[in-house]
């Protein structure tokens, strides 16, 4: 619905604008926006309480445990011990002991229970491997958790779901009561609360305040303050969101977050420089591209959306088995070509060679901005659902679509500063001053972006994007298939020094 509303908004608001009635667009733009409030207000998908839904996933952690234990049990209980020499020895008295005709027979049999034994230790290899990897990720956890005093996380369901082996062997009836009594608590019967959940992650719940306590001071400076007031807070904030965010996260994931700030500070905006450019009529401009608004923000927009969903598509197919870094370093070639675009239409270059500055537009930063974008979020997205703490992940995302937030504010600021005080822009006089416009561009789409990839080597793991990582950032699954080839070379050297010994008997 949100999305409609945003199509919606733009395929009217250029017209709209055109006819100087830009307030019906955002009308009609809010109306939509506000609809996906009633659906839930009024819970018209059926969505069940929350209470409800964390009792289930109690039980179903429950039953996962309850099988798994069972599980080993009966493997346990289904291996049959490897023989020693002395049993071979005795096997091979009794193959010598049987008729000649039945040599044949008795052979295959040791064969057969040669290569059965085989097969057993491979399996056992693998149990065993499996259990080093387990105990490793866990020793790992925990002396993450030692060293950055995570004591705020926990993986558990609701806390009671099993912290202990006896609680599994409980009556369903006692069970189901804790479980009632401790996962939740209800607010007016408007709000449910999870009292385990913020018991448990109070770390991250503390940084949510303190990153809404952040928003709303800078909501209150932009409104009241001067552009140096803003500038001033963001440096606080940021500093403040910064040292929350490497106390009470895990090490990866904190590091994930300041890399999307600094992903949207690196790139600055240059707030109304290149619109009022693209924009200005023939006497504020001659010769420039006057572009009407219904192409402006239509066409424009419409093309965004699209430009969003090829960025979506291109990770999927393209980038998802990349590392990082090369990623990243991709993304920002591609906003440094765009933004050389929209320097040759401000220098009308694009008219020495023949190009229309529509033509020209298309391939700009302002359309290849949205594919860079979304192949630069969806690395970082993946690399949380990776190692976000398990019962925290809406609250981990909104805190990083947060301190993206404040990474646009930031570079706005920034953005501002720059065409206040170092290069300015003339609006005001007829013909309007856009000589520092190539300057600004330069400055903030062609040279700082390059931070961005610097910043992805010092704050992002140097793995692929498809790799399974660990609290510290480190590749698990390349550890999982160097210790799975040696546990599988160990039972078969085992198996032919016991395979001698018989032989020779």
């Amino acid at each position: 619905m949100v999305l409609l509303g945003i199509i919606v908004a733009a395929v009217i608001m250029g017209q709209l604008s055109d006819q100087n009635k830009t307030c019906d667009g955002v009308i009609a733009s809010a109306v939509f926006h506000l609809m996906p409030a009633v659906v839930f207000a009024f819970n018209f998908y059926g969505e069940r309480k929350n209470q409800l839904e964390r009792y289930e996933d109690s039980v179903l952690k429950r039953q996962e445990a309850r099988d798994a234990k069972n599980g080993a049990a009966q493997r346990q209980r289904c291996r049959h011990p490897v023989r020693d020499e002395e049993e071979d020895g005795e096997d091979g008295e009794d193959c010598a002991n049987e008729p000649a005709g039945d040599d044949a027979l008795c052979a295959r049999s040791k064969h057969h229970q040669h290569e059965q034994e085989k097969g057993e230790n491979a399996v056992d290899a693998v149990d065993e491997v499996a259990a080093k990897a387990n105990a490793a990720a866990e020793g790992e956890q925990d002396e993450e958790a030692d060293d950055d005093g995570l004591v705020g996380f926990s993986n558990d369901l609701g806390g009671v779901a099993l912290s202990d082996d006896s609680q599994a062997d409980d009556g369903d009836d006692d069970f189901n009561d804790r479980v009632r009594e401790n996962i939740w608590v209800s607010a007016g019967c408007v709000f449910e609360i999870n009292k385990e959940v913020v018991r448990a992650n109070w770390k991250i719940v503390i940084y949510a305040v303190v990153m809404t306590c952040s928003v709303i001071t800078l909501a209150c400076v932009t409104i009241l303050g001067t552009i140096w007031h803003l500038l001033y807070a963001c440096i606080a904030v940021v500093v403040c969101c910064a040292v929350c965010a490497f106390l009470t996260l895990p090490r990866v994931i904190a590091k994930a977050n300041m890399f999307v700030y600094c992903d949207m500070l690196f790139y600055i905006q240059l707030p109304g420089a290149l619109d009022s450019f693209f924009l200005a009529n023939e006497a504020c401009l001659p010769g420039g591209p006057h572009f009407s608004y219904s192409f402006y923000n239509t066409v424009g927009a419409v093309i965004q959306n699209v430009a969003g969903m090829v960025g979506v598509i291109l990770f999927t197919y393209v980038f998802s088995e990349q590392r990082y870094q090369v990623v990243m370093f991709v993304t920002v070639t591609l906003r440094v070509v765009a933004s050389i675009f929209d320097l040759m239409v401000v220098e009308r270059w694009n008219l020495y060679i023949g190009i229309p500055d529509h033509a020209m537009y298309i391939c700009g930063d302002t359309i290849v901005y949205q594919i860079c974008y979304m192949l630069n979020y969806m690395p970082v997205l993946m690399l949380l659902s990776r190692v976000v703490p398990h019962g925290s992940e809406s609250m981990v995302y909104g805190l990083m679509a947060g301190i993206g937030n404040l990474g646009a504010s930031m570079s706005n600021t920034i953005g501002s500063l720059l065409m206040e005080l170092a290069w300015p822009i003339d609006t005001t006089t007829t013909p309007c001053d856009f000589s520092n416009v190539p300057w600004l561009i330069i400055t903030g789409h062609l040279a700082s972006p390059f931070l961005i990839v610097v910043a992805s080597f010092v704050l992002l793991p140097h793995a692929r994007v498809n790799d399974a990582l660990d609290l510290h950032g480190h590749v698990v699954q390349k550890h999982l298939e160097k210790e799975g080839d040696e546990g599988k070379a160990a039972p078969d050297a085992a198996t032919t020094s016991a395979t001698t010994p018989g032989t020779a008997a």
